[in-house]
């Protein structure tokens, strides 16, 4: 019998990639122009969208008063710089979630870390900017 994929399959819809060959001249200029960055622009897959509105309610719901400004823009679909994708990258990175802990996965009384997990657009988010970082940092090879 085979074993199931431990990664949970998912779809996301592309909206625009944008792939160029860069010559070492276009290398320097494009690191001299730390606004590269801020130029190119993803949205969010509807999964991630849907789990950081959650996040944003059940934060709202039980005393949470500071807007999140990631968060914000996953939960309403907007897109979201490269810079974004890697933030959301270091959080899971560097945060360890306890998934038995009590109040994961529970909406009556949630865990802060649940919540925060939910936020940042649960494991779709993770996935995704896993997947967005891969397409970044790709080798293109040309046929010789």
């Amino acid at each position: 019998m085979d074993a199931a994929p431990i990664e949970p399959i998912l779809r996301f819809q592309v909206t625009a990639i944008k792939y160029t060959i860069n010559t070492p001249q276009d290398k320097r200029r494009i690191k001299a122009n730390s606004s590269q960055d801020e130029q190119d622009k993803l949205f969010p897959p509807e999964a991630v969208s849907q789990a950081a509105e959650r996040g944003i309610y059940l934060y709202e719901k039980y005393g949470g008063t500071q807007k999140f400004r990631i968060p914000q823009l996953l939960a309403s679909a907007s897109p979201i710089s490269i810079r974004d994708i890697y933030e959301i990258l270091d959080y899971f990175e560097n945060n360890e979630f306890n998934t038995r802990e009590r109040g994961w996965g529970y909406e009556n009384e949630p865990s802060i870390d649940w919540i925060r997990w939910l936020m940042m657009g649960s494991d779709y988010g993770w996935t995704w900017a896993r997947i967005v970082k891969r397409i970044r940092t790709a080798k293109i090879e040309t046929p010789k």
